[in-house]
């Protein structure tokens, strides 16, 4: 580790190029973060229209928001189960008509 900062402060081009990778990265770093932010904030902006939509009120603190998150999300879930279920039945009743045929 000491010779590759010996390297670097010795001879300027190397330290060019690592000082503009060093800053690549920063902003690639700094990019994702607010790539992430926006995402979190298009989903908090979707949440407040389906609470706005449906007639719910807002919850007041986060245990609530957790809760009625967690509610909606079981509820997703559960349809999706049912609805894998129901294609695989379907799946299986069409697959054994083709092999009797």
């Amino acid at each position: 580790m000491q010779d590759l900062f010996n390297q670097l402060s010795s001879n300027p081009l190397h330290l060019v190029i690592a000082a503009v990778l060093a800053i690549i990265l920063v902003v690639g770093i700094f990019k994702k973060i607010m790539k992430l932010i926006v995402i979190l904030a298009i989903a908090l902006v979707a949440f407040a229209a389906y609470l706005h939509f449906t007639g719910q009120e807002f919850p007041a603190n986060t245990d609530s928001i957790k809760k009625t998150v967690s509610k909606q999300v079981n509820k997703v879930t559960n349809s999706a189960n049912q609805a894998i279920e129901d294609t695989i039945e379907s799946a299986k009743k069409d697959f054994s008509k083709k092999i009797k045929e």
